[in-house]
């Protein structure tokens, strides 16, 4: 039992280890870029970063930069003088819980959603770009030039047909 899971967790650390390793490969990223003449992968790429990054980050230092001071001022102003210190701790944490259930998880569980359709796109644009190098691959290891295109489709329809004038035994 043991040695199985160790061998399970070694498993485990193992396909993390290669999952932070791919994940780092950033030259795929901008070898993606490059070659994908739709431009689609770093559209998309750049529409995630401004959802992920700007709108939810930006929530959160609004709120942590803006909203919390302004909130925990007027708390200590008007409730704290009626209430008392306690009463006013408690509402800071009531109303940082309101924020996050209301305006942070909503806004969280939305990206998810529209991450995941970009991320399809950018995954369809990603598999052209690796067909097309496969193309070009095998394109460059059986190099065929026009001509040779056109004498290749001259043999194979010359055998199945007989020369004019000729006589058929």
């Amino acid at each position: 039992m043991l040695r199985k899971t160790s061998a399970q967790v070694r498993l485990a650390y193992q396909y993390w280890r290669q999952g932070v390793f791919e994940a780092l490969q950033l030259q795929r990223c901008v070898v993606l870029f490059v070659l994908d003449s739709t431009g689609r992968a770093l559209a998309q790429t750049i529409k995630c970063c401004i959802v992920n990054g700007v709108i939810y980050l930006g929530s959160i230092a609004l709120y942590e930069y803006a909203v919390t001071p302004a909130v925990s001022w007027l708390l200590r102003s008007y409730a704290e003088p009626a209430y008392g210190p306690a009463a006013v701790a408690s509402w800071q944490k009531f109303l940082g819980l309101v924020f996050q259930l209301l305006w942070l998880m909503p806004l969280y569980a939305i990206s998810i959603l529209v991450s995941c359709i970009w991320y399809q796109q950018i995954a369809v644009a990603a598999s052209a770009v690796q067909q097309q190098q496969q193309q070009q691959a095998v394109a460059a290891a059986h190099p065929s030039t026009p001509l040779q295109q056109q004498q290749q489709q001259q043999q194979g329809t010359s055998t199945h047909h007989q020369p004019p004038g000729s006589i058929m035994a």
